[in-house]
């Protein structure tokens, strides 16, 4: 994985785009071994006639040491906006997806996903909520939501976008058909296989169920697909309207 000199000379920035990775490849690897012994979270996510073309995404981009594909090292990973896509709720996006070599663009809003595991330079690093997702704050709230996605998760679902690795196990593009879990969920799970947040959020709820050793119960609407970084539009008393990012579409 390289990462373009844009992020300039701040260690933090570097260092979170580096534990980001890392986050990335345990989010797949916990997801790949466990994926066989999963006989409840996968049916809300995925038809049950695709089970073995997903399990082969995972195990695609967890690679045949479960190191991360050899692949993945060709991405280029910056903070450049060639595209001018960095606005409303765009945490991130891949271009040249057809190619050898694509490019996967941290937006600013992106930047403020939190990590997993330890962020070097960080204040109180070591169970900073500032830093962090935590299971503590998850399993009060006790529901699959937006607060379990990471930085790393981000870059996972970018990584399911490149067409060059993935289309011979899927047998065609993995777009965004739906963004963020209120979409998800109403998705039939049918086009889960080609919907880059399926893989994301199947991921993101097999993964903190693990950790936090807890079962997280269905997302409440208009609650839990909120996303806190990025608040939709809102009436003013008085008129007028608090701008925002909209509704969750995207990563």
């Amino acid at each position: 994985m390289h990462m373009g000199n844009v992020f300039g000379p701040s260690p933090v920035a570097w260092d979170k785009v580096e534990t980001a990775i890392y986050d990335a490849l345990q989010l797949i690897l916990v997801t790949s071994r466990l994926f066989d012994g999963d006989t409840r979270i996968y049916n809300s996510y995925f038809d049950r006639k695709d089970r073995a073309k997903v399990k082969a995404v995972y195990d695609r981009l967890a690679g045949v040491c479960q190191t991360g594909h050899a692949d993945l090292r060709k991405i280029v990973i910056t903070d450049t906006d060639s595209q001018d896509d960095c606005h409303g709720p765009t945490r991130a996006y891949m271009v040249d997806y057809t190619t050898d070599h694509p490019r996967i663009t941290i937006c600013p809003l992106g930047m403020l996903r939190k990590a997993y595991t330890k962020l070097q330079g960080a204040r109180n690093p070591e169970n900073n909520p500032e830093y962090y997702v935590r299971c503590k704050e998850l399993t009060e709230a006790g529901h699959i939501s937006n607060n379990m996605t990471t930085l790393g998760s981000v870059l996972m679902h970018e990584y399911t976008h490149w067409d060059t690795l993935l289309h011979d196990v899927v047998g065609a593009e993995i777009d965004d058909r739906a963004n963020g879990p209120t979409q998800v969920f109403a998705m039939n799970q049918k086009y889960g296989k080609v919907n880059a947040d399926s893989y994301t959020f199947y991921s993101l709820e097999l993964f903190w169920s693990y950790v936090c050793k807890t079962t997280f119960t269905a997302l409440r609407k208009g609650i839990d697909n909120l996303d806190i970084d990025c608040p939709p539009e809102k009436p003013i008393p008085g008129g007028g309207v608090q701008p925002g990012c909209g509704p969750r579409s995207g990563t």
